[in-house]
């Protein structure tokens, strides 16, 4: 579905923990990226450094950022759509980045003069905070809803599902932080929570309720329709996980049997595909199979994944993850 991710800058009181059945996902051996699967590269708003893709709808419409000079200068949110770059612009000026794009173009993310931001034919819409400074839209959905997190007085984050023109706080534990992070059309949204402030555990809010998915230290990324959640564990080995119907399955890389450095996730859609990288290239996995897709140059990742299967993200363009990023579109 359509959540932040790794690419861009990602950088509860009452709620039962879930009895977990956890399993390691049967991987088979990584497939060589091959003929079947094609990157392109989109662009940038100069035509040189740099670009990262985040989102992407089921038009095949693709959302991120893009620097608008050399990589020293400010980077505005951008969309790419049918061969063009069109800049969504920062409004009161410097940074801005798109995070998610719904099937009927809505955008979000973050611009530095209006905080969480929506923007729709050409025109930006501050979403309003919970009263603090700093506010982001992580995910939208295709009725609309946006979620995200900003700050509250006192300087703590929580978890927002904006409906209509309306914030909504989905609340924090006491001294502690939320941050939602991926919504689905069902109106389920998934993050992380905190209750000390410093270490969080995946979570999941289902009519406003929330639930903890693991006691373990992580987030949670993306959901999709089927209320499968994906994400990633913070601690030891940061294994990648899928969450469903209240059982774990660890997503470990072929011939790595778990706990290692494992795949790091981006997102799901409703065939259980799932976007991310592994050992630095972008990859997909499906039914315990990962497949490894095809590089620039240098390294790469998987931050968004449509219904259709095609997979945005960024790659290095040059040899060992290095050189300037710029976004990238992969089909099959």
């Amino acid at each position: 579905m359509m959540s932040i991710t790794a690419a861009t800058r990602l950088f509860a009181a009452g709620a039962a923990v879930a009895v977990l059945a956890v399993a390691v996902a049967p991987a088979s051996a990584a497939a060589a990226a091959g003929s079947a699967w094609k990157a392109a590269d989109l662009g940038s708003l100069t035509g040189g450094c740099c670009s990262s893709a985040a989102g992407i709808n089921d038009r095949g419409d693709v959302v991120g950022e893009s620097s608008t000079g050399t990589v020293w200068d400010p980077s505005h949110a951008v969309l790419w759509r049918h061969g063009r770059v069109i800049d969504l612009g920062a409004p009161g000026g410097g940074n801005s980045y798109a995070t998610a794009i719904n099937d009927a173009g809505v955008v979000v993310g973050h611009s530095d003069g209006l905080g969480a931001t929506r923007w729709f034919n050409g025109r930006a819409t501050a979403l309003g905070t919970l009263g603090g400074g700093y506010t982001i839209a992580t995910a939208v959905n295709n009725r609309g809803e946006i979620v995200g997190f900003s700050e509250v007085p006192g300087g703590m984050q929580h978890a927002f599902l904006w409906r209509a023109g309306i914030m909504s706080d989905l609340g924090a534990p006491s001294g502690g932080y939320t941050r939602a992070l991926g919504i689905n059309d069902v109106g389920q949204v998934v993050g992380e929570s905190s209750s000390d402030g410093m270490n969080s555990v995946p979570v999941l809010w289902d009519r406003g309720v929330m639930r903890v998915l693991d006691s373990r230290s992580g987030r949670a990324l993306d959901v999709n329709n089927h209320g499968d959640v994906v994400g990633q564990y913070s601690a030891g080995f940061l294994e990648a996980f899928l969450w469903q119907h209240g059982r774990i399955t660890i997503l470990a890389l072929p011939a790595e049997p778990a706990p290692t450095p494992t795949f790091i996730v981006s997102a799901i859609n409703d065939r259980g595909q799932v976007a991310g990288a592994g050992r630095a290239h972008a990859a997909i996995w499906q039914d315990g199979v990962f497949t490894t897709l095809p590089d620039l140059a240098g390294g790469s990742s998987g931050t968004g994944i449509n219904e259709r299967g095609q997979i945005a993200g960024y790659a290095y363009t040059a040899q060992g993850g290095s050189g300037n990023p710029t976004a990238v579109l992969w089909t099959h």
